[in-house]
């Protein structure tokens, strides 16, 4: 298994966990939306302080940037653990979209076309670079330690490169268009 058939298959994969989890998530607002609600809070919390609570513009795009790129960079990096801790990071994030963008919806704080407005612009960008980024890092664990060689080690930094920047055009969007498209300010 090489090449580009062999990342496509692992970025499928990474995909289908996202998925999965994303759904796990929104499973977890029916049956249990006291937990959904204290998930919620919580992240909100942790994204706040790691963004700034009164970050806008410029500041806010940095911020997200740093926050997105700390979980591409790990994804990447610690993906020697046996590719474990890429699969961990993607699993998380489905289940904070499913958990966060169901509860929201489900509590009647926000209506589906503003979720999906307050997503949808960057998230196609985000999303897709998150995934690369932990299909990057399992490539890594198999260049390092599988004996996949050089070549699959470029590949995989080559694929994370990818991914920082993806990231970066996301930061953007959720910056500076996604406020003004779903009436976040």
């Amino acid at each position: 298994m090489r090449g580009k058939g062999q990342v496509w298959r692992i970025f499928l994969v990474m995909t289908a966990i996202f998925l999965g989890f994303t759904l796990v998530g929104a499973i977890v607002v029916y049956l249990s939306p006291d937990l959904a609600g204290k998930f919620t809070a919580e992240i909100a919390k942790t994204l706040l302080s790691k963004v700034g609570r009164d970050s806008f513009g410029f500041r806010l795009f940095v911020g997200i940037f740093f926050n997105n790129a700390g979980a591409a960079t790990t994804a990447y990096a610690l993906g020697v653990l046996f590719g474990i801790v890429p699969v961990l990071i993607v699993a998380f994030n489905g289940l904070m979209l499913g958990v966060v963008t169901t509860y929201l919806v489900h509590s009647g704080a926000i209506s589906v076309q503003r979720v999906l407005l307050a997503i949808l612009p960057h998230g196609i960008i985000e999303i897709p670079a998150i995934l690369l980024a932990a299909t990057s890092g399992v490539l890594l664990y198999k260049a390092l330690l599988r004996g996949g060689g050089k070549e699959m080690a470029m590949k995989s930094l080559k694929l994370y490169a990818i991914s920082i920047g993806m990231l970066l055009l996301a930061a953007f969007i959720e910056a500076f268009i996604t406020p003004q498209l779903a009436g976040i300010k």
